[in-house]
């Protein structure tokens, strides 16, 4: 394409451009070094369309090679290109920048520049291009060190040329569930990051590779990826439950069960926006000002979502399409504003909020909020980014009378827009399973009087479900109201209570983790201030229930005379 060829593309596939393009940023030199779908992102971008025209021949052609690199290591380009941006201007680094020329630039060895640029203090003085040359084989004679230093930051910048604290960022973000993660070698640098700071040492010295390094985040973010695409809800045959046909077209009608994952987008949940003549017109219009959008995970136990219409669903997330995943909404709205410098998928706020959590701790730890899955809208196909489409469509059946239903009208019509199903979700039959769930896990708990852990599951299940059903509240009224949530914890306690005449030290344990959990959860719940006072109105449980803890601080207090029980004090370190 020619620079008139290029505008009018761009124009004509995404009309948000006439309001983010810097004027000259479309040049031939753009054109001849950067792929397609690379410009299209940009041009949504002022920050990145300027950052990029300040850049000479050679940097570009650097940058082009870079962007080669990800796509050849199936990563994420964009937090490569930041990194390089913010490399450039690092002081630092000026006799390195200022020895690339004509001459020299196609011989830059990328991987290791990539590599340095995770490195902002330049910890091996690389000053050339023959300096870079020796940066990697310099790194790993220099290993022997790890076993002469117990200076974290040291490890850290020898072994993984990064420094302590970016790589303490990637474990805040990452290594919450470490435990939980399936076996890979994304595991085990978590798994070395935790003992390296917590003062346990390193042994594994498999993690000098630049392929792995230079691209973590995007390895850890797909990692998370395939693990929720292997919990995401699938159709199949088995769980066609109707067919319902709309003029010409039939619908099939799958169910979604009781034990179900799922990603979906809630159609104007955040604007005012009327439900369109066509639905799939309107998802495919030529118009993208951003190019992420907000998600939420939910499931059989915590469907927590507001919805004004339709609601999408997405069988999984494609290579690098996961961008940022909380427990908690991440006010992604001002993400473009206050940009990490290294990482444009982080703000200064963000990085205080992100975490990514394996499906079920995900869920139990999302309170009087719904999640946030920030994702990508396009993806890249056939060297240009084009718009992903729903799935499915997800239906919250309330009861049998939803035919009248508005939001109902609204899911057939983007069925039949889209040409793909709807998945019915059951509200009442997931909410009496996992009612009755909880009611084996009693069973369970006072039947094994020595498996206290049994009171997590119970805690956890019930503030869950308290906190996610949302959009059937007259079914948690009429199935788990406040009542019978404090008759629950009413039980457990009366259950310690007895426990102490069998076994007083086990009764101490329970009652223990019992005020642990309860804890656990009111710390949860105040991540969400704004939704704390919208549940205290309704009159939801969201205060800690301090009726509960006196009772169960007496009974400790009891125990512990009548059977002459020293408690060790807690160490808070």
């Amino acid at each position: 394409m020619n620079k008139e060829e290029m505008l009018e593309y761009l124009y004509n596939s995404n009309t948000a451009v006439s309001d983010t393009l810097v004027d000259g940023f479309i040049n031939d030199r753009i054109i001849k070094f950067l792929p397609l779908y690379v410009i299209e992102y940009c041009v949504l971008n002022k920050e990145a369309q300027e950052a990029i025209m300040n850049l000479s021949n050679n940097e570009l052609c650097i940058l082009s090679q870079i962007i080669k690199y990800a796509e050849k290591e199936r990563q994420d380009w964009v937090p490569l290109a930041a990194s390089f941006a913010h490399f450039l201007k690092n002081i630092k680094y000026n006799e390195l920048v200022n020895d690339i020329n004509s001459n020299n630039v196609d011989n830059i060895l990328i991987p290791e520049l990539i590599f340095l640029t995770k490195n902002g203090g330049n910890f091996f003085g690389i000053k050339s291009l023959d300096d870079l040359t020796k940066y990697n084989s310099l790194r790993i004679h220099r290993l022997k060190d790890l076993e002469k230093s117990n200076d974290p930051n040291i490890i850290f910048l020898l072994k993984y040329g990064i420094s302590y604290d970016d790589v303490f960022n990637l474990y805040k973000r990452y290594g919450k569930d470490v435990d939980l993660l399936p076996n890979s070698l994304e595991r085990e640098f978590l798994r070395d990051i935790k003992n390296i700071i917590e003062g346990k040492g390193t042994e594994s010295k498999i993690f000098i590779y630049l392929d792995f390094i230079n691209n973590i985040d995007s390895r850890l973010r797909n990692m998370f990826a395939k693990i929720y695409n292997n919990y995401f809800y699938q159709f199949n045959d088995e769980k066609l439950i109707d067919t319902f046909t709309l003029g010409d077209v039939s619908i099939p009608i799958y169910d979604a069960g009781t034990d179900f994952t799922m990603s979906i987008y809630s159609y104007g949940l955040a604007s005012d926006l009327k439900a369109p003549s066509n639905y799939k017109e309107d998802w495919l219009r030529p118009r993208v000002s951003v190019d992420y959008m907000c998600n939420s995970i939910i499931n059989s136990l915590n469907m927590r979502t507001t919805v004004k219409h339709c609601v999408y669903g997405f069988n999984n997330f494609a290579a690098n399409d996961l961008a940022l995943l909380g427990a908690n909404d991440l006010g992604t709205g001002g993400i473009y504003y206050k940009v990490n410098v290294t990482n444009p998928y982080y703000s200064d706020k963000l990085i205080a909020d992100v975490e990514f959590r394996v499906p079920d701790e995900l869920i139990n730890n999302t309170r009087f909020t719904n999640n946030e899955v920030y994702r990508k809208r396009r993806r890249v196909v056939n060297g240009k980014l084009e718009r992903i489409t729903p799935d499915y469509i997800v239906y919250f059946k309330k009861d049998d009378n939803y035919l009248n239903d508005s939001i109902w009208v609204e899911s057939v019509n983007a069925a039949k827009d889209f040409q793909i199903p709807i998945v019915m979700i059951d509200c009442e039959k997931c909410l009496v399973s996992n009612v009755e769930k909880i009611d084996n896990l009693f069973l369970q708990f006072e039947s094994r009087y020595d498996d206290v852990s049994i009171i997590k599951k119970i805690i956890e299940m019930i503030y869950s479900l308290k906190s996610g059903y949302r959009v059937a509240p007259e079914l948690l009224e009429k199935h788990l109201n406040t009542d019978k949530l404090y008759s629950y914890v009413l039980r457990i306690a009366n259950h310690l209570e007895k426990m102490a005449s069998l076994v007083p030290t086990i009764a101490i344990k329970g009652i223990n983790t019992f005020l642990d959990i309860l804890d656990e959860e009111y710390e949860k719940i105040l991540k969400s201030p704004y939704w704390v006072e919208y549940a205290r109105k309704k009159g939801d449980l969201v205060d800690k229930p301090n009726n509960i803890i006196e009772y169960l601080n007496k009974i400790k207090k009891e125990i512990m005379e009548n059977y002459g029980i020293v408690e060790e004090k807690k160490i808070n370190l």
